[in-house]
């Protein structure tokens, strides 16, 4: 988007590199390789990509993925993140609230209110207005430029690193860890595993269906949420009806089954369509069973790990689930009208 071109109204972008140089007057939904945002978004930014940066400014909240996220601009509203890799330059700011997961963090800017954090080793140099509530495998680091208006609560075995000059106003307690990881951690990969013989099965039997699924979602990114959004408030409610006619129960039991189906084959296609940006496989419906299954596996690797981090988890899922379906909806249109055209109405 160039700095010449000022858009007011919300932009959907999909692609390798996308590049935010003018002003967005409007929401920003991004999904791509590299994603930079140098230019104004009045609005809110949703973004998942390998590399997001923020040089420029958001006036509403951040709520982003990638493998590496860096905030040198000025964010107004809210950061909800997850990254490899995060990082609050000196010269960024977040103007509320930081809910962040990472493996290695940054926090070197200043934030406006708390902070709740989960990393593997977060460090803060910056200023923090609020509290800090931090989760860590090893010792969160606070820097002697470090001032905290706050309280810090830090969840970890090893004792917080305050170095001298580091000031937290409301004092700092340390509680032990829970040992709850391994249970999570088998309950992904058990889920992981079935998905995958889902995405493989589908692969095997109706691959170009899928890859063609996977086409829609980008041909039509705003439409699928929306069908997606109106199909899951509107399949319940003619479930509820047909039991209220107690001769169409049965009918109601193949609708739930067919609607819990849908569900849950929702994220197959968003994981084929991840899978296939990060391994650039081209579009169309040719691409062999390998490929397309190589890109499914990826991409549903990149689902789980993002879904399994805190606080972003639970919307990415529903919006996955929304897209998904709507792409289903319009696919299973296309199927339909293929069929009329081929024997007749």
């Amino acid at each position: 988007m160039p700095q010449a071109q000022p858009l007011q109204d919300d932009l959907y972008a999909v692609g390798t590199n996308i590049t935010i140089d003018g002003a967005l007057t409007g929401d920003l939904i991004v999904f791509g390789s590299t994603v930079t945002i140098n230019g104004t978004v009045t609005g809110n930014v949703w973004a998942a990509a390998e590399t997001i940066t923020i040089k420029g400014t958001v006036t509403g909240s951040v709520r982003a993925a990638a493998g590496t996220i860096e905030i040198a601009g000025n964010v107004k509203g809210d950061a909800v993140v997850a990254a490899s890799t995060l990082r609050l330059t000196p010269t960024g700011t977040v103007g509320r609230d930081v809910k962040a997961a990472a493996s290695q963090m940054t926090l070197a800017g200043a934030i406006g209110r708390n902070v709740s954090l989960q990393a593997q080793q977060p460090r803060i140099s910056g200023s923090v207005g609020g509290n800090v509530r931090s989760t860590s495998t090893e010792a969160i680091t606070l820097d002697s430029t470090a001032k905290i208006a706050g309280g810090l609560t830090a969840t970890s075995a090893a004792a917080v690193r305050q170095e001298p000059g580091a000031v937290v106003a409301g004092g700092v307690t340390q509680e032990k860890p829970r040992n709850s990881y391994a249970a999570d951690l088998f309950a992904q990969w058990y889920w992981f595993l079935a998905s995958l013989v889902l995405l493989l099965g589908m692969l095997a039997y109706a691959r170009r269906a899928v890859l063609r699924g996977r086409d829609i979602l980008l041909e039509k990114p705003l439409l699928s949420p929306l069908l997606g959004a109106g199909f899951i408030i509107f399949v319940p409610l003619v479930a509820l009806l047909m039991i209220a006619i107690l001769i169409g129960i049965p009918l109601a039991l193949v609708t739930v089954g067919l609607y819990v189906l849908v569900l849950y084959t929702a994220k197959i296609f968003i994981a084929v369509l991840i899978g296939s940006i990060l391994l650039r496989l081209p579009g169309g419906q040719d691409a062999p069973f390998w490929k397309a299954g190589l890109a499914g596996i990826f991409g549903l690797a990149f689902y789980y790990l993002l879904t399994a981090v805190p606080f972003i988890g639970t919307p990415l899922v529903i919006l996955i689930t929304l897209w998904g379906v709507g792409a289903q909806l319009l696919l299973a249109k296309e199927l339909y009208a293929s069929v009329r055209s081929k024997y007749g109405a």
